[in-house]
Parts: C-alpha cells; structure tokens; sequence
C-alpha cells in the first residue's frame, strides 16, 4: 500500500477510534443509564475524567503506528493549520479531512448503534453532541471556541517543532484537551473539532449553533498558524506530524524532521569545474 494511502487509513481509522472511546467515556459518565450514573460524582469531577479518557485515547492513538503513519491530526482544524504553513500538500489536506469526516461519522456510528441503540445509553447524552451552554451569549461561546482551538494548536507548533521535546507533543496535547473539557466545556462542550461535532449531530439531529463548531475551531487553529509563523524567535515548522518517528517514512514533501529531510535540505557545496 502506499505511504500516502496508509495516512488517509491511519486518519480515517484514529479519529473514529477518538470519537469511539472518546464517546464511551461521555456516556458511561453523563447517561442516566450508565452503571456509573448513581455514583456520587460531582460535575466537575466527571467532566475531568471524561476529559481524561477523551484526551487519553487520542494521546494513545497518536503515540501507536497510526499516528506515527499519518502524523495524528484527527482533526480538520489541524491539518488546514498545517496548510496554511504550506507543510502539508493540498491534495494530502484534501485526503486527510475527508478520512477524518468518515472516521468521526463511522466511529461514532458504530458507537451509537451499539451503547445507544441496543443499551439505550442516550438518556442526557444525545450521541454526544456539542451544544452551547446553558446561560451563555452566543458571542462568547464562538469567542470561547477560538480561544481553545488556538491554545491547542499554538501548543503543539511550540512543542513539535523543538527537537529536544518534539515527543513530548501527543502528551502536552492531551493533557491540555483534558483540562480544557474540565473547565471549559460548560460554555461551549469544548468541540476544537469540526469531524467530532458534526458526526454526533449527524446521528441525534441536534444542529442547534452548529456552524459554530465549524468557523470557530478553524480560525482559532488558522490564528495560531499566523501567530507561530511571524512572532520572532520561534523557528521553522519542521513537519506537519504531531509525532514523527524515523520507524515509518514520511512522505510529506515539505518535511525537515526526518533524517532523510535533513539531508535533503543540507546546503551542499557548489560544484567545482575541473578543466
């Protein structure tokens, strides 16, 4: 298989895997026919353990061969944040987003036949559905959505493009997803996903504000590409993967993180004419 058809793979597979355990861990801490449901759990408490094993899953997906292959973005916002810093073709961006729309629609399809359908698991839940909370001007959930998008995205331009740290970046990611669903996601359901918003509406009919999961997590990921590429001091983008190990190769054609890639974009010394 090519290398450029195993990424699409590897995106389509993580992000429904993501959206799948990321989706279990929503209804098995908020359905009122969850076997945790009469447990006495404070909100605070749950929304930090579902946020837990939302970011956990996808730090773990990022981390195995399928982030490895693909550079784990799981996410639209992140992959035209990677395009918009020319590191990733638009024909692999093109692939990419595609693979995670059917990922995130499959993963949370198949979640939703089983927990939902068969166990009836929907009580308060609706698939998993990002809503607007309750109490909160529109304004600010759209502005709450930038600001999340673009913390997460600036974080790993910071983290990945550092060699001395770069594999510290699915770890930093996930901690700061995990913190963020704790104390952000009564305002807004902390979405930073265009794919993980749309697949749950898609199966509970819930669109109320939907455009908001998609313009707002896209700006604020487009935000930090801006910011990373003209505040001084920071360096190059070196690659468009999240994770980027040397065990699988790296067929994007901009990338300068990969033993290969540095030779490539070596200065070589100018050619001497003999006579």
């Amino acid at each position: 298989m090519h290398m450029q058809t195993k990424a699409y793979a590897s995106e389509f597979l993580g992000t429904g895997l993501m959206l799948g355990f990321g989706l279990l861990a929503v209804a098995m801490f908020w359905s009122a026919s969850s076997p945790l449901a009469d447990l006495a759990i404070n909100p605070g408490l749950r929304r930090l353990m579902t946020g837990f094993c939302f970011a956990g899953g996808a730090t773990l997906l990022i981390y195995s061969p399928l982030g490895q292959i693909s550079g784990g973005h799981l996410n639209p916002s992140v992959t035209l944040a990677f395009l918009a810093l020319k590191k990733i073709s638009l024909r692999d961006s093109f692939g990419y987003i595609l693979a995670q729309f059917a990922g995130a629609v499959t993963g949370v399809g198949l979640l939703f036949g089983v927990l939902f359908g068969l166990l009836g698991w929907s009580d308060g839940v609706a698939a998993g559905a990002t809503r607007p909370g309750s109490g909160y001007a529109l304004p600010l959930v759209f502005l709450a959505e930038i600001v999340i998008t673009f913390l997460l995205m600036f974080s790993i331009l910071l983290v990945s493009n550092k060699r001395s740290i770069a594999k510290f970046t699915p770890a930093v990611a996930g901690t700061l997803v995990m913190l963020m669903v704790w104390i952000e996601s009564p305002i807004s359901g902390t979405s930073l996903n265009a794919a993980r918003s749309f697949a749950p509406a898609l199966y509970s009919g819930i669109w109320e504000h939907h455009w908001i999961y998609w313009a707002a997590p896209i700006m604020g990921a487009q935000i930090a590409a801006l910011a990373y590429r003209f505040l001084p001091g920071l360096g190059p983008v070196l690659c468009c993967k999240l994770y980027h190990t040397d065990r699988y190769h790296c067929h994007h054609a901009a990338c300068r993180h990969s033993r290969q890639a540095q030779n490539r974009h070596a200065i070589k010394p100018p050619k001497v004419m003999v006579r």
